[in-house]
């Protein structure tokens, strides 16, 4: 069956990147064709001229990977160009109906696309018709409540949807309480997928020769830093770290604004440890089965608090000594994570996901 997929799939964050990925390939591997919506704010339109550069620059990239500085965001565009397949880009909604009909089924998902602060009807399938299947494949809503005044559009756009699944159990939750809609809890898709196969993505890029630890960062917490430089002073390795913010560069060996997706399963991959306040830098941590602590980037009272998803993979895993919080003690990794378990129980998890996606879909 032809699929369309609706996410943010343009963006050059490491994390939406590889949901889209894998939410592709899974649909692949499930024997569908997956196509990608290419639906984009006007804000992200590229005038004529930087789209021409971009190209060029992708092409330097491909055959010089190392001339293009990764601050110049190239690794995430060349993702994107040579590993999604996508329609024609889209900044009218009234064209979104035209393209719909081309399609058997649509997904919505992964990703925070429901997330209040950020919403967009598109997202729930508003402009799908009632003839086309609608599949809501592990979108986050994020937040801790739904706002009264986006009650009623949730509730209109969603109940229509074939099938609805979330991230995380806070998701599930809040549609059944302000909404009334019934919804499964699915593993994101960046889960559903091998270690072996991510490991394949990157099989040209180059591995760095010293041990190292390994932090990304999205939040700018100050106690965090001051955890990280601790945890650093007593295991004495190299610093890889991935963070926007200019001052992080003081204590790491290597500090990278941006970052490609190949590049970042590669480090990932070969760390020896990893310190994160990323749901997907957990995500990788545990699929290639790292010693890792996952940082609380949000207080619990923070109105656009998103920590839920993190805490809901963490539940269902047994993960939650993982978490720090801005009161917990520097640890040693003194108690190594025994993944024979974890493992066991992600698999039960994945071909729960795979059959609600299967199911969906046919």
């Amino acid at each position: 069956m032809e699929i369309g997929i609706i996410t943010w799939h343009y963006f050059n964050n490491v994390g939406s990147n590889l949901q889209a990925y894998a939410m592709q390939k899974i649909i692949k591997n499930l024997g569908h064709n997956p196509t990608f919506i290419n639906y984009k704010y006007k804000i992200y339109k590229d005038p004529f001229l930087k789209k021409i550069i971009k190209e060029f620059c992708i092409i330097i990239d491909k055959i010089f990977p190392n001339l293009i500085n990764e601050r110049m965001k190239f690794g995430a565009y060349r993702f994107q160009k040579e590993e999604m397949q996508k329609t024609e880009e889209i900044y009218d909604k009234k064209k979104l109906e035209e393209i719909a009909l081309k399609f058997d089924a649509i997904v919505c998902g992964s990703d925070q696309i429901w997330a209040p602060n950020v919403f967009d009807e598109v997202y729930m399938l508003s402009f799908v018709s009632e003839k086309t299947r609608k599949i809501a494949y592990a979108p986050s809503i994020g937040l801790n409540e739904i706002p009264k005044n986006l009650v009623e559009k949730y509730e209109k756009y969603i109940g229509r949807l074939d099938r609805v699944s979330t991230r995380e159990d806070n998701g599930v939750k809040l549609l059944k309480e302000y909404c009334g809609i019934e919804a499964e809890q699915v593993l994101d898709p960046t889960l559903l997928i091998e270690k072996t196969e991510w490991l394949e993505l990157v099989k040209n890029e180059n591995t760095f020769k010293e041990k190292y630890i390994f932090i990304y960062l999205l939040g700018e917490k100050k106690w965090v830093r001051e955890w990280i430089q601790k945890f650093a002073k007593n295991i004495k390795m190299k610093i890889i770290l991935l963070s926007s913010f200019n001052d992080d560069r003081k204590y790491a060996d290597v500090h990278y604004k941006v970052m490609g997706p190949r590049k970042f399963i590669k480090l990932v991959s070969e760390a020896q440890y990893i310190l994160t306040d990323s749901f997907h830098g957990t995500i990788f941590s545990i699929l290639f089965q790292k010693q890792f602590y996952v940082f609380d980037r949000f207080d619990s009272k923070e109105k656009l608090c998103q920590n839920s998803r993190i805490i809901s993979l963490l539940k269902i895993l047994e993960l939650e000594n993982r978490r720090i919080g801005s009161n917990d003690e520097v640890k040693l990794i003194d108690k190594k994570i025994e993944y024979e378990n974890i493992n066991n129980k992600l698999e039960k998890e994945r071909e729960k996901s795979l059959k609600f996606l299967s199911e969906s879909l046919n």
